[in-house]
């Protein structure tokens, strides 16, 4: 080849690992003509002159792996997490979970721990703990929506809501809420019911229960009511409460016919009622003093009060502050039961909600548990307000 200039040379625009180049060796020694590829030449390209936290040696393509790694400890990690192939690889190496969502039918079939999968046709989250999906609990009270529309009370699920009440109740069974807890761990409708939560916070727990399989109650659903159904064989045990001499029983609740007994809630001994339909007659503590008139319309949803205060005043109400029923009586009462009185009276119908106080309510508190009762149950015929 003739010698040439290098400006005069066929410039090379990709060059390779292997194409050569010539360098003088030893420079301040005895020089000498080399060659050297690319790939070689390029191990010694200074990256960043500078010292790098603490690299006192200058840094190069070359070396920077174990100059890092000698002050940092991370290259190893590093050049894994630059080397993944894909964001699934690069997940695995940071120990992420990998999230996805599709219908409940969808879930991946080989997930790793940790993964998390939304149910898009549940609302669900799910997530993989290695050997089991499991359903993430959502918490309802934190739904502003859902939320407002509670009886709120103190050291209960809801404490600030449209409906506040100054009184907490000693016992609070709610079917939109059958745990005691949250709402979205309700059962689907046609679920048997083996307990049903207290829900008011108290420190002794009322939850009531049913281990025996057929004379469990079911749970159901009409648009967005819910409640549980009991055939008249079904019933719920929970820890006895002597009630006070004054006290408040608010009921949501109905026969499936005009027959059949209103029981929503027993007491421990035949014979003794905190408010009982049979026949068109209805019962309150004091069994002498009845109603014959309102009985019939019990197969729709109802609402009635049992109420009784200091001075041993008892009355029953229905929708709202309609007494039927007034009376004085010191009688006693333990329940605990829902669904039955002892082993020989029992409710056939539904049970939407069942609150108990030991106190007396304020008017004002009273008409607040109705305005919370009319707003939740659409089927729920007007209630009167107390005055």
């Amino acid at each position: 080849m003739a010698n040439k200039k290098i400006t005069e040379l066929t410039e090379e625009t990709s060059p390779q690992g292997a194409d050569l180049l010539a360098l003088v060796d030893d420079v301040s020694g005895t020089p000498t003509t080399k060659k050297v590829t690319v790939s070689n030449l390029m191990t010694q390209a200074p990256v960043q002159a500078a010292d790098i936290s603490g690299l006192a040696t200058q840094v190069s393509l070359g070396n920077h792996e174990a100059l890092t790694s000698s002050v940092h400890g991370i290259s190893a990690f590093g050049a894994t997490l630059v080397d993944d192939a894909d964001a699934s690889a690069a997940r695995t190496t940071l120990g992420m979970p990998y999230i996805s969502s599709g219908a409940d039918t969808g879930l991946p079939s080989n997930p790793a721990t940790g993964d998390v999968y939304l149910e898009t046709n549940t609302g669900k989250l799910r997530w993989y703990d290695g050997t089991y999906w499991n359903t993430f609990d959502y918490d309802s009270q934190y739904d502003p929506n859902y939320a407002s529309n509670q009886l709120g009370y103190s050291n209960g699920l809801f404490s600030s809501t449209n409906y506040n009440i100054s009184t907490q109740p000693i016992i609070h069974f709610d079917a939109a809420i059958l745990d005691g807890t949250d709402q979205a761990n309700n059962p689907s409708a046609g679920s048997a019911v083996s307990a049903w939560g207290d829900r008011s916070g108290q420190a002794v727990n009322y939850d009531a229960s049913q281990a025996t399989g057929s004379a469990q109650p079911t749970f159901n659903v009409s648009g967005d009511d819910k409640y549980v159904s009991f055939d008249g064989g079904d019933s719920l045990d929970f820890t006895n409460y002597t009630l006070p001499t004054a006290f408040n029983i608010v009921i949501v609740g109905n026969t499936n016919a005009d027959a059949n007994y209103f029981l929503p809630i027993g007491t421990d001994t035949n014979s003794q009622y905190v408010i009982l339909e049979l026949g068109g007659t209805v019962y309150g503590i004091s069994g002498s003093t009845t109603d014959n008139t309102y009985g019939p319309n019990y197969n729709s949803i109802q609402q009635f009060w049992a109420t009784r205060d200091g001075s041993n005043n008892h009355n029953i109400y229905v929708q709202g502050g309609n007494s039927i029923i007034s009376t004085t009586t010191s009688s006693s009462r333990t329940v605990a039961q829902l669904g039955k009185a002892n082993n020989n009276y029992w409710h056939t119908g539904d049970i939407y909600e069942v609150i108990i106080w030991g106190a007396d309510l304020s008017t004002t508190d009273k008409n607040t548990v109705n305005s919370y009762l009319q707003n939740k149950y659409s089927s729920l015929p007007t209630l009167t307000a107390f005055s």
